[in-house]
């Protein structure tokens, strides 16, 4: 596979040889920014403990006995306490699947511009 993607590499064009290594040097700039700056704010500690609450069955609340949703995003919620249930480990976890979107939403956005560019 290795040979193949370095025949195809030596067979493209100048553009498209600069193209390529401009996107493996955004991608890498952005791994790069991405591990440097990760963090977990206050907000995101009260998801966090929402999670483990509504994972390990006391609902979706901040203190178990009032019944206040102490979470603005539902979806994100969701995706966190799915992570939460599968890996029993919270901000790591967390930080993998933020990844793990920006670079989905990257890989998007790249695709979507290449096929215009073509």
């Amino acid at each position: 596979m290795i040979k193949a993607l370095h025949q195809q590499f030596q067979q493209a064009t100048a553009t498209t040889r600069f193209l390529w290594l401009a996107l493996w040097l955004l991608l890498t700039t952005m791994l790069v920014v991405w591990i440097r700056s990760a963090w977990i704010c206050d907000d995101a500690m009260i998801t966090f403990i929402s999670v483990l609450n509504f994972v390990n069955g006391y609902g979706m609340r901040w203190n178990t006995l009032e019944r206040v949703q102490s979470f603005t995003h539902p979806l994100w919620f969701f995706l966190l306490s799915a992570n939460y249930f599968i890996w029993d480990e919270i901000f790591y976890s967390t930080i993998g699947l933020n990844l793990l979107l920006a670079s989905a939403a990257l890989w998007l956005l790249i695709h979507k511009l290449s096929v215009n560019v073509q």
